[in-house]
């Protein structure tokens, strides 16, 4: 309806019929290396997004998943599962396309097995999904509501009241760039997390960072921690 800007980033994640069909494999040493790595508190890592990474560590200081189950949601390398490992959660991961592992510590599901039998979790980590949502980039289908639906399920279906959402999404001036991704500001922002309570980014500036703007396709991706209130 004419109130967000729309830009031109047009790229085709569509997987091609071997890779739709042949499955992911995460070795456990590679989830080894992973966790020593998140344990030195090192950012760079193929799969992840530096400053990200560093504000997650700070979320997950502040708001502990010691013992609780966590849903990764969208995976392309296991980095969040180590992660979520490295914190003492219990990982599950639920992903559109089929992972295999040898790491016993890893729960891998496709989102239709989820789909057939839905659980509850305490927390959940998205980061850099939602706004992807319903853009056609991968291959799914168009709806300009993608990204709110999504986040819908995850209240919903998904967590657990009062469960922890550890999220992370491109953040500035209201902005589609089509196809690539959005960017979150004061518009789009507030309904996305509908439902939800915020209460943690290590941004103490989080609010003056969704009027920024950005210069081309830069953007920023904060972390925050936000409370299902379902």
């Amino acid at each position: 309806n004419n109130q967000i800007d729309v830009k031109d980033w047009y790229l085709d994640g569509t997987p091609g019929l071997a890779a739709s069909t042949e499955e992911i494999f995460y070795s456990k040493t590679t989830v080894d290396t992973m966790i020593d790595k998140i344990l030195k508190k090192e950012t760079k890592h193929h799969g992840s997004y530096e400053l990200t990474t560093t504000m997650l560590y700070e979320c997950l200081e502040r708001y502990p998943i010691k013992g609780k189950r966590v849903a990764i949601i969208g995976s392309v390398t296991p980095w969040h599962e180590s992660l979520c490992l490295a914190y003492g959660g219990i990982p599950t991961t639920i992903e559109y396309n089929k992972l295999s592992t040898d790491d016993d510590r890893l729960n891998l599901i496709t989102v239709d097995e989820y789909n057939e039998n839905p659980i509850k979790f305490d927390a959940a980590f998205s980061i850099s999904s939602f706004e992807h949502d319903g853009l056609g980039r991968y291959g799914d289908p168009i709806d300009p509501d993608g990204d709110l639906k999504a986040m819908a399920k995850v209240r919903e279906q998904m967590l657990k009241k009062d469960g922890l959402l550890y999220l992370a999404v491109p953040t500035g001036k209201d902005t589609l760039w089509w196809n690539a991704h959005r960017i979150y500001g004061m518009k789009r922002w507030y309904k996305l997390i509908e439902g939800f309570e915020m209460l943690f980014s290590p941004d103490t500036m989080f609010r003056m960072a969704l009027s920024m703007e950005h210069s081309g396709r830069d953007y920023y991706q904060p972390a925050v921690v936000l409370k299902n209130k379902n």
